[in-house]
C-alpha cells in the first residue's frame, strides 16, 4: 500500500547554468568521443556522440546556442 503525503517545498534558489554546461561539455569532449569509439559498434556512434553531447552534435549544438537551457535549483522541504 502507497500512502502520499503532499508537503511543501519551497523554492530557495533559481539558476539557469546553461553556459556552465556548455564549457563541462567542451572539457569533457576528447573522454567521451574515445569511449564512444572503443564501446559502440560504429553503426550507432553518432547516436551516441549525441547523446553524450559532444561537440558539434544536435544536443550541444542546442545548448550553445540557448535553445536548451539547463537549471540548477536549491529546494527545501518543510
Amino acid at each position: 500500500m502507497f500512502l502520499y503525503s503532499p508537503s511543501k517545498i519551497d523554492i530557495i534558489k533559481e539558476e539557469i547554468i546553461t553556459h556552465k554546461v556548455v564549457k563541462a561539455l567542451e572539457l569533457d569532449d576528447n573522454r567521451k568521443r574515445e569511449l564512444v569509439k572503443k564501446l559502440v559498434p560504429g553503426f550507432i556512434c553518432k547516436i551516441a556522440l549525441n547523446f553524450a553531447g559532444t561537440i558539434g552534435s544536435e544536443t550541444y549544438n542546442q545548448f550553445d546556442t540557448g535553445k536548451y537551457e539547463y537549471y540548477s535549483y536549491i529546494l527545501k522541504k518543510e
